[in-house]
């Protein structure tokens, strides 16, 4: 199963661009990386303590070397390597399909028919592995990969390295309990035997789900590899010779690779249920040029993150845009009433010239009704005087419309402003005084 790289994990190893985690071993990390001309490998990274030991990498060195020779279809052959750098690693042809530990895991044991074309593509490619010379020492479910055309053997040969490292570092296992020969288990010399007995444990699993020699701690396991017999109970019939002979406890009554592939169907297209097929994993294309944040070690930005912008920015045509429409706005408003202030004072001033035009027949009339009144109430007192302008009117003539001279604070809307002349206070007014129409005062918005 693939997984996204983790902050803190290399983003180049050697010429390889890594893409993605697909596990990790008693070794290392390894990771899904791809080549200048995008072809996929698995690439695993040495532990840092394993890198540190000289003997390690000797023995390292000695066993690559020797997988470089082993070539077969049913393997995954070493393509690139980097044995004397800081950090040593180790690059294989990548295989797109699960291993055997995921698909049983996640969908049961294998059919009858998958199991005996496993059977006879672990053989083909066991058998590539010993005529280099190369014991694999560790071949266990998690390394068996599933693919469309049969199954792969990796970190063939490299194991041994690790094995022959293990007795100067407390805490790493030699092989994997209930997968391991008894041979092994006790410490003794392992030859291609050991190999088919793993062979046996690990057909026993893809049938049944579980091991030929159960579940426990190290030492139970142990134990019953060395000293107790297989539970076979559950296998089909079909499978169950061919296993009963790979876990024989002594070496030598066990078949040789090439035994078991004489009469056996190879795997073919279709030989694995449709569940594990769905697995599959696809290569991912090969992406543009580094970043600066990968050449810098930082993980790429994921495809789906949206790039971050500061929360103001967000703001900025929204507020252009208001300002923009007040503007507006505010061009209209003032166009508005100039325009209305125009036409009202052309109208303001026609009608106080023809007020002025009769103002002189009008005065000559009142004159005259005035003197006659007064000649009539001398006796009473003296003559009332002509009624004056209250603090808000102008000093028109009564009847003249007037217009305010204050301005409205701004934003104001126009009022309608109506105007009439009054009389002061302690003095009385003409009987014939009538009240002005009602206008509209212009206005004009404060600063414009």
């Amino acid at each position: 199963m693939l997984h996204e790289l983790q902050p803190g994990d290399p983003q180049l190893i050697g010429p390889y661009r890594l893409r993605g985690r697909l596990g990790a071993g008693g070794m290392g990390q390894v990771f899904l990386g791809l080549s200048a001309g995008g072809r996929a490998v698995a690439v695993k990274v040495i532990r840092a303590d394993l890198a540190t030991d000289p003997e390690f990498r000797a023995r390292f060195r000695r066993e690559v070397a020797v997988a470089r020779q082993v070539s077969g279809l049913f393997t995954a052959p070493v393509i690139d390597a980097e044995l004397d750098g800081a950090v040593p690693w180790l690059a294989t042809a990548y295989v797109g399909g699960p291993s055997l530990a995921e698909a049983v895991s996640e969908n049961g044991p294998l059919p009858t028919g998958s199991v005996l074309a496993l059977a006879a593509g672990l053989a083909e490619g066991l058998n590539a592995i010993h005529a280099a010379g190369v014991v694999h020492r560790d071949l266990k479910p998690a390394n068996v990969l599933l693919a469309a055309d049969g199954p792969r053997v990796i970190d063939f040969g490299i194991s041994r390295a690790a094995g022959n490292s293990a007795l100067t570092h407390t805490g790493l296992v030699v092989g994997s309990p209930g997968f391991m020969s008894p041979e092994q288990a006790e410490g003794r010399e392992v030859g291609p035997p050991s190999d088919i007995f793993s062979l046996g444990a690990v057909l026993a699993f893809a049938a049944t789900g579980g091991g030929p020699f159960g579940t426990g701690s190290t030492p139970a396991l142990v134990y019953r590899v060395v000293h107790s017999p297989a539970q076979l109970d559950r296998l089909p019939a079909e499978i169950r010779p061919l296993v009963e002979r790979c876990l024989a406890k002594d070496p030598g009554q066990r078949p040789t690779a090439a035994d078991l592939l004489a009469g056996r169907v190879q795997p073919a297209a279709g030989w694995l249920p449709d569940t594990v097929t769905r697995t599959f994993i696809a290569v991912p294309a090969l992406a543009a040029p580094l970043t600066h944040r990968e050449e810098a070690g930082q993980p790429p930005r994921r495809e789906n993150q949206p790039p971050r912008h500061r929360p103001r920015n967000r703001w900025r045509p929204l507020a252009a845009a208001v300002i923009v429409a007040g503007l507006l706005g505010a061009s209209a408003t003032a166009g508005f009433a100039l325009t209305a202030t125009n036409n009202r004072s052309h109208a303001g001033r026609g009608q106080t010239a023809a007020g002025a035009r009769s103002a002189p027949a009008a005065a000559t009339s009142a004159q005259a009704s005035s003197g006659r009144a007064a000649s009539a109430q001398a006796p009473l007192g003296r003559a009332s005087s002509p009624a004056t302008s209250g603090p808000w009117t102008s000093s028109t003539p009564a009847g003249t419309p007037s217009y305010a001279t204050t301005a409205p604070s701004p934003g104001a809307s126009p009022t309608p402003t109506a105007s009439s002349t009054s009389p002061s206070p302690g003095t009385s007014s003409p009987a014939s005084t009538s009240s002005a129409p009602a206008t509209y005062a212009p206005t004009t918005s404060a600063g414009y």
